[in-house]
């Protein structure tokens, strides 16, 4: 009579053990382990044409973030040039805002036209002695 060892690889005890090295294909036990299903092997101008290929795609990746990069750079510039801008603008249109003001008209024409209302004199004061 055989004795079993009770090895027990994830099974309940008392089921049809096999161990680990003996294989059921189809039915029949083997064994030895199944041959490996053999790979092709790529040729030689394959190979190289994947390689050159990857060098390919990565000079163009490489190109295109640098590209990439200084459009970035250009529209930060851009960016600060508009805030400038539209500063510039907003002081523009205060300015034009003043001048519709007649208190700053007449002003304007007072002191750099040397404009005077009717009945008025104007008193132009002499020139140093210093400045001669």
């Amino acid at each position: 009579m055989k004795t079993m060892k009770n090895n027990n690889w994830g099974r309940d005890a008392g089921t049809d053990e096999r161990p680990p090295h003996i294989y059921v294909v189809n039915g029949k036990e083997h064994s030895k382990a199944l041959p490996k299903a053999k790979r092709r092997k790529l040729p030689k101008y394959v190979k190289l044409f994947i390689a050159i290929l990857g060098m390919y795609l990565l000079v163009l990746f490489i190109i295109g973030s640098y590209q990439l990069w200084q459009l970035n750079k250009q529209m930060n510039a851009l960016e600060l040039e508009q805030k400038s801008l539209l500063t510039q603008q907003q002081k523009l249109t205060e300015d034009m805002e003043s001048l519709n003001n007649p208190e700053m008209i007449e002003r304007i024409a007072r002191e750099s036209l040397r404009m005077v209302k009717p009945g008025e004199t104007v008193i132009i004061p002499a020139a140093s002695a210093n400045k001669q």
